[in-house]
């Protein structure tokens, strides 16, 4: 653990006006620095709704953040519990880098004159927190202990939580890192994204698991007043916030679903929540399909506060190698709230090369505003994790997870993902046994510098920080700073980087496993999984949607109306992987190894014939042993409020476990609410898109966190807990006999697991 006062960080900030304010009682008694002058600073700019302050670099949370002078950046070191404070210079060596050890994993920051605003995700219980500390091991900044085996945590004490929080923080160099706790606001558990109005009176706080948007009163943080406004109940999974430039209205994007959240009357006394529509890659869907869409990391507004972009995972979009989709960025005229893409078209364009490069053409399958193909996997964005707009071209820099880079795009088309200027590599070193980067990896947060010349980009995955001069010599750009070690077991450390990488052709063809299990959760989709011939032998793989399965009026061989398509929804793994086996929705694989084995096979395009990984192979055994060991010990479930029961979730309890339902028969609870066990049960109707199952027999699920993860079935036919209670009579268990309030009661329990 980094223990030491970061005299130089306070200093520098206490110049350009990072002057600390009173506070309540019970807090540290404030220091001797004082509020800068309304002169500016080194030429920076006041900020306008105070002149006696420096004006923020970006008042829209990230993963990073830069002071108002740009001296230090601050980066939510979320798999440490801790900030990391660096200088922002090209030769900022490690022994620079300060730690502030935080209450519970920060996710995002925003720096303002005298003020430091972060949410964390969970405050664990003292129990909690024991189990999360003998997990993650010791400080970040110690050696990787090699060979140290993974720790197979129990859940169901690893997610008890306090809720989440918003911490303020002012400069003080009396205090580890250079700054001291002012205030904290408790709120629901999984705080995330992050934005502040303009004339910095209010915050917008997206809780994840929760399904929570906060509205917060930071006027008063400096003197240590944090002051709840509103909360309001949203969609699943909201995540980043883009607040408009009037401070009048905020859009929440989620992680699922391609709908966005609008905050309305942000600056009244009671803001509302809406649905804002805004349709993934409509020019590049099938006629007649709607797409879903998924990682809705990142909402941007440009300086205008006319378009909203979001870079996403557009699940079924056409295109090259779109196996699963293509990346996207939707664009929403602010205005009207309609959609920039154009629809797609009959006919448009007329037609496109044939695959095997020939004279030979085939009829355009592929999009209709755009005639040719668009970027490939390569040159494009691989599972989008943060972005800025870039004013002064008039771009956005996105940061692609999956290959280790940024990408710039032109802002000025309907789909900007369409339209790459340059990419950035990041990722450097890669290992020929895993393709994962050994610096530069999983780049997750981005911060622009003021004048929109230099980004900074911190990777999660190697804990990174690069520095690129946007506007210096091709081969120039990029430096790098490592902030500090991971903390997990040498296995589970390398997992993490394998986690997050697409570039492996022995994992997927083209995605990583983070792209449908985003933070060990799940995308909310569901699958078709193909079973089909090839090369004499059959075969499966999965597809976002039966229409990409065309290639050239075949699939690999097989016509595609012989080719059978299954619903098979993506599971949430997050604390649900500490049974050795069986897995899949059959129990079909024996055990983890078996599992991602078949698993590397599923996950590719229906072109790429098979998979390089072979459980015989040694190498290949070993990044199963890795990624086992991370997703075990490096995944923790979303955390959930340690609180008593309620009459009602009591009364259900009682349903549950009753002899009558028979519900505990096969989620058992001593095994982590389930037999793993499979069972004929009665066949569902088969939906649209989809073939009727052949095997009745699905094994029973972990009931652990089913709250969280709708909808629900291997077919995601049941959209709440409440349905799936009140249509199940006695196809599992027996519930014919609940009345209404008792089905109610039993849904409110199952939402506590």
């Amino acid at each position: 653990m980094v223990r030491a006062s970061f005299v130089s960080l306070t200093l520098s900030l206490a110049v350009v006006g990072w002057g600390c304010q009173g506070q309540e009682g019970g807090a540290p008694a404030p220091s001797a620095s004082t509020p800068g002058s309304s002169a500016s600073i080194d030429g920076g700019p006041v900020d306008p709704a105070n002149p006696t302050r420096a004006a923020a670099v970006t008042l829209q949370g990230s993963g990073i953040a830069l002071t108002p002078d740009e001296r230090t950046a601050i980066i939510a070191g979320e798999d440490s519990d801790a900030l990391f404070i660096v200088p922002a210079k090209t030769d900022s060596k490690r022994e620079e880098v300060k730690m502030l050890a935080l209450p519970g994993p920060p996710a995002q920051v925003v720096a303002m004159d005298g003020l430091v605003l972060v949410t964390i995700r969970t405050l664990p219980t003292a129990e909690a927190k024991v189990a999360r500390d003998v997990i993650k091991g010791p400080a970040p900044a110690e050696q990787q202990k090699r060979g140290t085996p993974a720790i197979r945590f129990d859940p169901s004490v690893v997610k008890k939580s306090q809720g989440g929080l918003l911490l303020a923080f002012a400069p003080d160099a009396a205090f580890d890192g250079g700054l001291r706790e002012v205030a904290r606001l408790t709120l629901a558990p999984d705080a995330w994204g992050l934005a502040v109005t303009p004339d910095g009176a209010r915050a917008v706080v997206t809780s994840a698991w929760s399904g929570e948007v906060s509205v917060v009163d930071v006027s008063g943080a400096r003197e240590g007043k944090l002051a709840k406004v509103t909360t309001l109940s949203v969609a699943r999974e909201p995540r980043g916030v883009a607040v408009s430039p009037d401070g009048k209205t905020a859009y929440i994007s989620h992680l699922v679903g391609t709908s966005l959240t609008r905050i309305d009357d942000l600056d009244q006394a009671s803001p509302r929540a809406s649905e804002q529509a805004l349709p993934a890659a409509i020019s590049r869907t099938a006629l007649g399909t709607k797409v879903n869409a998924s990682l809705g990391y990142a909402p941007v507004i440009d300086a205008e506060g006319k378009t909203l972009f979001l870079p996403r995972h557009a699940l079924g979009a056409e295109g090259m190698e779109s196996w699963w989709g293509l990346p996207t960025v939707d664009t929403l005229d602010i205005p009207t709230g309609k959609p920039l893409q154009p629809a797609r078209v009959a006919g448009s364009p007329k037609h496109a090369l044939a695959f095997d490069g020939g004279a030979r053409f085939m009829p355009a399958p592929e999009w209709g505003a755009i005639e040719g193909f668009g970027p490939s996997q390569e040159e494009g964005v691989v599972q989008p994790r943060a972005a800025v707009y870039r004013k002064k071209s008039k771009t956005l820099l996105v940061a692609s997870e999956g290959f280790d880079r940024v990408v710039e795009l032109d802002a000025r088309v309907p789909d900007p993902a369409m339209m790459p200027v340059r990419t950035f590599p990041i990722g450097d070193g890669y290992d020929k046994f895993g393709d994962y980067a050994k610096s530069g990896g999983a780049p997750s947060a981005i911060v622009l510098s003021r004048d929109e010349t230099v980004a900074w980009v911190f990777c999660r995955s190697t804990f990174d920080l690069a520095r690129i001069e946007l506007d210096g010599a091709p081969g120039k750009q990029l430096t790098m700073l490592h902030v500090a070690d991971d903390g997990l077991p040498f296995d589970a450390a390398l997992g993490r980087r394998l986690y997050y990488n697409a570039r492996s052709d022995a994992l997927s063809g083209g995605l990583g496993c983070a792209s449908c299990h985003p933070d060990g959760r799940d995308d909310g989709y569901v699958w078709r999984e193909a079973h089909f011939t090839q090369e004499g032998g059959k075969t499966s793989r999965f597809l976002a949607l039966r229409e990409l399965s065309k290639f050239n009026g075949m699939f690999m061989g097989a016509p595609v109306e012989d080719a059978k398509f299954y619903a098979r929804q993506t599971p949430m793994i997050a604390g649900r992987l500490r049974a050795d086996g069986p897995y899949g929705w059959h129990g079909e694989n024996k055990d983890v190894l078996d599992r991602l084995i078949a698993g590397f096979s599923l996950h590719r395009g229906n072109w790429q014939r098979w998979s390089a990984a072979n459980k015989d192979v040694g190498q290949d055994v070993a990044k199963v042993d890795y990624l086992a060991d991370y997703l075990r010990s490096g995944l923790l479930p979303p955390p959930v409020v340690e609180r008593e029961l309620d009459a009602v979730e009591t009364k259900g309890k009682e349903i549950f476990e009753s002899k009558q339902a028979k519900c505990t028969s096969c989620h058992v609870p001593e095994t982590e609410l389930t037999d793993r066990k499979s069972y004929e049960l009665g066949r569902l109707r088969t939906l649209a898109g989809f073939d009727e199952e052949e095997n009745d027999a699905f094994k029973t699920p972990s009931l652990r966190f089913i709250g969280g993860s709708a909808p629900y079935f291997h077919d995601g036919s049941a959209a709440t807990l409440d349905d799936l209670v009140r249509n199940n009579g006695n196809r599992m268990g027996d519930t014919r006999h609940l009345q209404p309030d008792d089905q109610k009661a039993l849904a409110a329990y199952l939402r506590t697991l």
